[in-house]
């Protein structure tokens, strides 16, 4: 056998078990973050998202002066931050770690969890807010203005 056919018949990459097809680009070590007190994020760097989530929000830039969390990240200064494509106008987005601490995020949960269980609860009253009623559908036969008109 010639060292060209040896070249040709060896395997070029790693064990299959490894080949998952996953790339996990935005990893980090999560044993040095302090996942009991605080809920982490990743949030893209795009328009005044940061600025919204950080400023207007409770959410905090996680800082890694000493690379711990993520070694090779993309971030300014101690900020961790990785590479999360491009954006529309083709530019590099980064996509910036942040937390918040989870009593507060449990909290805007709950309230937006709230909110959604009033909507869900008016629809099912027949209230669509803002939305024609018309059409509705009325379960088991039960009088609606169109079957009103329809002399049902």
């Amino acid at each position: 056998m010639t060292r060209a056919d040896e070249t040709k018949t060896a395997r070029r990459r790693r064990s299959s078990d490894q080949l998952t097809g996953n790339r996990n680009r935005m990893a980090v070590d999560t044993s040095a973050l302090d996942r009991d007190n605080f809920e982490y994020r990743f949030i893209n760097d795009v328009g005044t998202r940061v600025h919204d989530l950080t400023v207007r929000d409770d959410w905090d830039i996680v800082s890694d002066r000493d690379g711990k969390v993520k070694g090779d990240t993309a971030g300014d200064g101690a900020q961790v931050a990785v590479n999360a494509g491009n954006g529309a106008d083709g530019k590099p987005v980064r996509a910036i770690l942040v937390r918040k601490p989870k009593e507060f995020y449990k909290d805007d949960h709950a309230a937006k969890q709230r909110q959604i269980d009033a909507q869900e609860a008016a629809l099912k009253g027949g209230n669509t807010p803002g939305g024609d009623t018309s059409n509705q559908y009325v379960p088991n036969g039960a009088s609606s203005p169109m079957s009103t008109r329809l002399g049902k």
